[in-house]
């Protein structure tokens, strides 16, 4: 009877709880929109470094973009005119290792007068554009009636695409 008493009692007597608690930190990061501001991003590995500035006007190179510090890939360069020029000019695309010259060209054009245009170029493998030492310049270069100045009254953008 006794063995009864205690079998009953271990079989009435309520269970123990226990609390399991894990608790799980995730950094979620997310972008609330479509614009992402960082100078530099990674896609499945590869850093892609955009670049972009407004023309300087009364220059002969209304743009300098510069590279990566690291050995890198142009994947795109893009120059637009937001203004007609009043006169026919060339444009001229190049690699510098110094800001502002012209040394290496990787692309010409010219454009006629009260043209608004963009001239854009895009790599491939094989292509023209070549590997870029670390901070090297992709300078946009401007003449017009072999006086070499940008007009000032042009208003433009250069942008390009580093990869890396």
């Amino acid at each position: 009877m006794v063995a009864l008493v205690f079998s009953g009692v271990a079989y009435f007597r309520p269970p123990t709880l226990e609390t399991i608690r894990e608790v799980v930190k995730e950094r979620i990061g997310a972008v609330s929109g479509p614009n992402i501001d960082f100078p530099e991003i990674t896609l499945n590995g590869v850093k892609l470094a955009p670049r972009q500035m407004g023309f300087s006007n009364s220059t002969t190179t209304p743009c300098a973009l510069q590279s990566p510090d690291a050995t890198s890939s142009l994947i795109s360069i893009v120059v637009t005119a937001k203004t007609a020029t009043t006169v026919a000019m060339q444009w001229t695309v190049a690699t510098s290792t110094t800001i502002y010259a012209t040394t290496s060209p990787v692309m010409n054009a010219y454009i006629q007068a009260n043209e608004l245009f963009t001239l854009a170029g895009a790599t491939t493998t094989g292509s023209r554009y070549p590997m870029l030492a670390p901070n090297t310049y992709v300078v946009v270069g401007a003449n017009w009636k072999g006086i070499g100045h940008v007009p000032p009254f042009i208003d433009g953008t250069c942008s390009a695409l580093f990869a890396y």
